[in-house]
């Protein structure tokens, strides 16, 4: 993913913008697809990715109590609907 800011800038420079934009939108894409099928795989193995470093029951239960906790807070927040924090 790093040397498609060089060849973006590169293409850029040689005004071929069209071609600039084609490394932008494969940029975009690859890093959607692989973070949500990482995010799916998180969430649906999370017990045993917390299994991985320990063989405690009460640990791993927690661990993926607190994955589920922390993953969908997440994911509203990367889709731009998250809402701010506060105590009333």
């Amino acid at each position: 993913m790093q040397s498609m800011s060089a060849f973006a800038a590169q293409n850029i420079g040689a005004g071929k913008f069209d071609r600039a934009k084609k490394t932008l939108d494969y940029g975009i894409l690859i890093s959607f697809v692989f973070g949500a099928v990482m995010s799916l795989l998180t969430f649906l193995f999370r017990a045993g990715m917390t299994g991985i470093f320990t063989q405690d029951t009460a640990v791993i239960a927690g661990g993926a109590d607190h994955s589920l906790s922390d993953h969908v807070p997440s994911s509203a927040q990367a889709s731009g609907r998250s809402r701010p924090f506060s105590r009333q």
